[in-house]
């Protein structure tokens, strides 16, 4: 810590061509230069007097610049309710007057409710005024600290020492585990596969010979038969369709019996249809 501070105003005369200066030294040949900025003094070291050093003191006057703006939001709301107030008097006032009216037109009783509201006004008018002293005296209170502080002076005091690191945080909970997201939508069915080529048709068989016809009735028949064709594979008959039996046109005779045959020497795969035409007179 310097001591036995000299104030030494040589630079003071230079004051013409620099902003004024004031030099501090000490007896071991130190020096602390404050020189004027604008508004400001600007010092390149830390003065202190006892426990009381320049850095404290502007910290002290951030603070109270601090405090002195939260008093002035403070006042800004009191004029807010005050004015919120003058205009639930001037509703009262109303109130009031048509309270009055009634009051003329014979209505008694709204004459104590009258009282009542005139009481409860006149209470609270009085609590205002007393939150505007209260917060009035604050305010010169807190000028004159600050004027206080800006007005003090202190010797250069020696830097404090760095604080202490704290102590690292311990750390957080694990968080819970999320929820398990929801199912996928199924894909499309694949695209079904190209039917298989059919297989060929094989060679048909020979037609078998025709039956020994019955002995004639009482009507005249002819026996006839359809060619071999397609059964539709293995034991089914499918293709009906390809035989065609009839017995022709007008006077031909109609149907008289049909059997289904297999072709001979085709195994299963061919069949024919057998049967009669048959009419009244002789062919």
């Amino acid at each position: 810590m310097r001591s036995a501070l000299v104030v030494l105003l040589g630079a003071v005369l230079a004051g013409a061509v620099q902003p004024p200066q004031l030099v501090f030294s000490d007896l071991e040949g130190g020096t602390c230069k404050m020189k004027g900025t604008g508004q400001a003094i600007v010092a390149d070291c830390d003065l202190k007097f006892e426990d009381t050093s320049l850095s404290q003191i502007g910290e002290t006057v951030a603070n109270l610049v601090a405090k002195f703006d939260a008093m002035q939001e403070q006042l800004d709301e009191v004029e807010k309710q005050v004015n919120l107030n003058k205009e639930t008097h001037k509703l009262n006032g109303e109130a009031i007057l048509a309270l009055e009216s009634k009051w003329l037109s014979g209505q008694q009783n709204d004459t104590e409710r009258h009282e009542l509201d005139d009481e409860a006004l006149k209470a609270a008018k009085k609590e205002l005024v007393n939150d505007i002293i209260d917060i009035q005296d604050a305010m010169a209170n807190l000028q004159t600290e600050v004027a206080n502080v800006k007005t003090a002076k202190g010797a250069t005091g020696a830097p404090g020492r760095d604080g202490d690191h704290g102590t690292p945080g311990s750390d957080g909970a694990k968080g819970e585990r999320g929820e398990p997201g929801t199912p996928g939508s199924p894909g499309n069915d694949g695209t079904p596969g190209s039917d298989g080529m059919p297989g060929s048709n094989g060679s048909p068989g020979a037609p078998g010979s025709n039956g020994t016809p019955g002995a004639a009735g009482n009507a005249y028949c002819r026996w006839t038969n359809t060619p071999c064709n397609d059964a539709g594979g293995g034991d089914n008959v499918f293709y009906l369709d390809r035989h065609t039996v009839e017995c022709g046109g007008r006077n031909q005779g109609s149907i008289g019996d049909f059997k289904l045959h297999r072709c001979n020497g085709s195994g299963n795969d061919y069949f024919y249809y057998q049967y009669s035409c048959c009419k009244g007179t002789p062919w």
